[in-house]
C-alpha cells in the first residue's frame, strides 16, 4: 500500500514538473 502511494505521488510530481517546464519553455518562444 505504501509503495503504491509513493509511486502515485512520484508520478503526480513528475507530471507537475514536466508541465511547469513545458510552460516555461513555451513562454520563452518568440
Amino acid at each position: 500500500m505504501l509503495n503504491f502511494f509513493h509511486t502515485k505521488y512520484f508520478t503526480i510530481v513528475a507530471i507537475a514538473v514536466v508541465g511547469v517546464l513545458g510552460v516555461a519553455v513555451w513562454r520563452q518562444e518568440p
